[in-house]
């Protein structure tokens, strides 16, 4: 768990989203069929450009994981709209 305290300060975020991709990566070894965060577990929306970054536009595997497979959108596609 991540303390309320450091949920809700933007000096943090850095730590929040490196935790919760430990989790994601940890949880994705159990190949899941999905990972579900609380609402509020990064006090950010994802819509943020900075947020969606390099990593994700890449297709880098560990933002990826199953999206494609669920979603029908190849990497090539994300980046080539």
């Amino acid at each position: 768990n991540i303390p309320q305290d450091i949920k809700v300060s933007d000096i943090h975020i850095d730590f929040i989203l490196e935790t919760l991709e430990e989790l994601s990566k940890k949880a994705s070894k159990d190949k899941p069929d999905l990972v579900v965060f609380p609402e509020f577990a990064i006090p950010l929306t994802f819509l943020e450009e900075e947020l969606k970054g390099e990593q994700v536009k890449e297709g880098k595997e560990e933002y990826k994981m199953q999206g494609e497979k669920s979603s029908g959108i190849s990497a090539t596609q994300a980046k080539n709209p």
